[in-house]
């Protein structure tokens, strides 16, 4: 990879980068809940109603909010326990659940880029943990950090599901391998015994939970690799990240009429961005999405605000180049004749009642 966003920040580290967007938990990683619940016996349609919820599982999740998954999972903690809730949530999450960023994951060329890519992309999936790679000379890991305090029944929970569905992921991608462990901080649970076929080695009593491999598969080739497919998934990433930081984007008149009201000072790409609360990059594509762009409105702005000071004959034409910004009034008249076909003085004369040009 040479984009320089997916280089670790000493060689040695990759963090996810912070967001502050609302957390929405995915349909996909809900059922994995919910589906285990029910067969516990719990009805997942009745949970759903009492975190206020009011669809029911076969119509179809649209979005839960973080205290609204919080206060499930404390209900499903409480009809059935963990006993293992959370090892099988980890083993049922498919790659699907991870979206455009599991797609550009399973599409990179190595498993070195493909958590390059995960970690870079990480903010994209708003789930409420922040993602951290440590490289290592024999071993490297993968943390999934809660964002936020949550009870510790709940963190537990959390946990082991994060570290076995990163598990299960490289699992489906390389096979089943020996060179993985999966360290945990909390002590050996009773109903581990049920999994450990299905799992790498376990270490409990751990200093931090973390799924852990050896660094010599790092560049290791993906059989899943796709250069087609790692190229479309980088595009919805960019543009997933375009409308997140986006926010409420101006209307082209808003912005139009923002650049008039500069008058001559008028802002860069990027000042005006800040204006509204977004990033360049952002209203780059959007203003693109409405066939326009940052040049066309400025030009446009310019234009119109020349029309008008044109109407007024008591600017002369060179007063009206440096109050928009042109070094001479040749300059304003060639880019007046652009936009219009005709001269400035031209354009004053075909105006009614006005006199003579003034220079």
């Amino acid at each position: 990879m040479t984009d320089s966003l997916f280089q670790p920040h000493d060689n040695r580290v990759l963090r996810s980068q912070a967001h502050n967007s609302d957390v929405i938990v995915s349909d996909t990683y809900l059922r994995a809940y919910l589906d285990t619940a029910a067969e516990r016996g719990v009805d997942p349609d009745t949970l759903l109603a009492l975190v206020g919820y009011d669809r029911g599982l076969d119509e179809g999740i649209a979005e839960l909010d973080l205290q609204m998954f919080l206060r499930l999972l404390e209900l499903i903690l409480e009809e059935c326990g963990n006993d293992g809730l959370g090892i099988e949530v980890g083993l049922r999450i498919p790659p699907t659940a991870f979206g455009m960023v599991g797609l550009a994951a399973m599409s990179s060329a190595t498993v070195r880029d493909s958590l390059m890519v995960s970690t870079r992309y990480w903010h994209l999936l708003r789930t409420g943990l922040d993602m951290e790679v440590i490289f290592g000379d024999d071993w490297s890991s993968l943390r999934l950090i809660e964002q936020q305090e949550v009870p510790g029944n709940i963190c537990c929970l959390l946990s082991e599901v994060a570290v076995i569905s990163a598990y299960r992921v490289m699992e489906l991608v390389l096979g089943k391998t020996d060179a993985a462990e999966i360290h945990l901080a909390q002590e050996r649970p009773a109903y581990i015994s049920r999994y450990e076929d299905r799992l790498p080695t376990m270490i409990f009593g751990a200093s931090e939970d973390s799924f852990r491999f050896s660094s010599s598969i790092l560049d290791r080739p993906l059989p899943t690799a796709s250069q087609m497919g790692l190229h479309h998934a980088l595009e919805q990433c960019h543009q997933m990240e375009d409308e997140l930081t986006a926010g409420d984007l101006p209307t082209l008149m808003q912005i139009t009429q923002y650049l008039r009201s500069r008058s001559g000072n008028f802002p860069g790409l990027e000042e005006l961005a800040a204006q509204f609360n977004s990033e360049p990059r952002a209203l780059r594509r959007y203003l693109e999405s409405q066939g326009s762009s940052y040049r066309e409105l400025l030009e446009d702005a310019k234009c119109a605000m020349a029309k008008d000071l044109l109407m007024n004959n008591a600017y002369g034409i060179s007063a009206i180049a440096d109050e928009l910004g042109y070094q001479g009034g040749g300059n304003f008249s060639r880019a007046f004749r652009r936009w219009t076909g005709v001269s400035p003085a031209e354009y004053r004369q075909q105006m009614a009642g006005l006199g003579p040009a003034q220079e």
